[in-house]
């Protein structure tokens, strides 16, 4: 479908990890861009989602974000998903932000699923291991075109190693 995440210059690659089939991201640099091959902006961009990532963080560090999106940072333009704290994640759309009530510190792999139902009371839901742990806002739709990235997010870099990134333009059901 042309959405395939890239990364065209070779010192803001991650590396490829074989043994666990995941790609480690540095903190410093790493980040994919995920082009919209249809519409060419993001995939985010004025509807409901769901994003699902597997991943395992290397550091405790605050604003570890591993998904997020290039442009503007005023309200509904800004996507950002990941952990603000160690033990919270948020889904934020810049002013827009729904946080996670306690998540364990890095400890192994860990699957958050976060959904948006565009224009709905309550519109952004956070779920972790397969509990839900955030739920809130009446959030209106993303309204920045600005491509999504995976590795970056709000000027921070993920630290960790990420197994699987998926995006939907739709909010799937907890069912």
């Amino acid at each position: 479908n042309g959405n395939d995440a890239t990364q065209n210059t070779d010192e803001n690659k991650g590396e490829f990890n074989i043994n666990n089939q995941s790609v480690s991201f540095d903190g410093t640099n790493d980040k994919y861009d995920i082009p919209n091959g249809t519409t060419n902006i993001a995939l985010t961009y004025d509807t409901s989602y769901t994003v699902i990532m597997v991943e395992s963080r290397s550091t405790n560090q605050t604003s570890n974000y591993f998904f997020g999106q290039n442009g503007k940072t005023h309200t509904n333009q800004n996507i950002h998903l990941g952990y603000r704290l160690t033990t919270a994640l948020t889904m934020a759309h810049w002013n827009n932000d729904q946080a996670s009530s306690y998540v364990r510190p890095m400890e192994g792999i860990d699957i958050s699923v976060f959904r948006f139902e565009k224009n709905s009371n309550p519109s952004h839901t956070i779920n972790f291991n397969g509990l839900q742990v955030g739920q809130g806002r009446t959030g209106a739709a993303l309204t920045n075109t600005g491509g999504n990235t995976v590795g970056f997010a709000d000027n921070q870099y993920f630290q960790g190693e990420i197994r699987e990134v998926l995006v939907f333009n739709t909010n799937l059901s907890n069912n």
